[in-house]
């Protein structure tokens, strides 16, 4: 049988107080910052299974309202922390979206909102955030079917930055508020 390659969102980031000067070192080394949003992502679990120890093969799924353009997201955990199965659609009705994630069996665990800022440096997605559940971020993003590939390739932008490892941060930002939930994680490693 043919081999089925799986194209994941594979995301590392740094957590920091100053934003600014890891903006501007990532501009020194080429990067582009061209964009601005708002955004608030909307997290839901199946009823009943809101605090379930989460393995790989997990989801949850994702209302966000980016300045008022709304997508429906879907990410799967796998065994790499920070790999990602993602699927996602442009949503008309988040209301209706709400009524169906209800009717269906599932409720809105949490909310994170964020000031996020774009860039790019080559084919790597970066994020400046600042979140008002979390705090300050740096977030890379390589859309790669090479989990590891990805990481020494973002681990190389670290090293140019400075960044010491006790500042990199693979978890995704709902997994970081889950396990402050005190929500288990098993099977998923750096």
């Amino acid at each position: 049988p043919a081999h089925h390659v799986i194209i994941m969102e594979i995301e590392t980031k740094i957590k920091t107080d100053n934003l600014e000067e890891i903006k501007n070192k990532l501009i020194s080394i080429g990067a582009v910052f061209d964009k601005k949003a708002r955004q608030a992502d909307e997290y839901y679990k199946p009823k009943g299974k809101e605090r379930e120890t989460q393995r790989p093969g997990s989801f949850i799924l994702r209302i966000r309202n980016q300045d008022g353009e709304y997508t429906f997201t879907l990410k799967g955990l796998t065994e790499t922390t920070g790999a990602w199965l993602e699927y996602e659609t442009r949503i008309a009705d988040a209301d209706q979206m709400r009524k169906i994630l209800d009717k269906i069996g599932f409720s809105r665990i949490f909310t994170i909102t964020k000031k996020r800022e774009f860039g790019k440096l080559g084919d790597i997605g970066i994020c400046i955030d600042n979140i008002d559940e979390l705090g300050k971020y740096v977030e890379f993003e390589i859309i790669s079917d090479s989990p590891e590939e990805a990481k020494k390739r973002i681990n190389e932008i670290f090293e140019k930055l400075g960044v010491s490892e006790e500042q990199v941060e693979h978890r995704g930002y709902a997994a970081i508020i889950s396990q402050n939930m005190g929500i288990k994680f098993e099977g998923t490693q750096g």
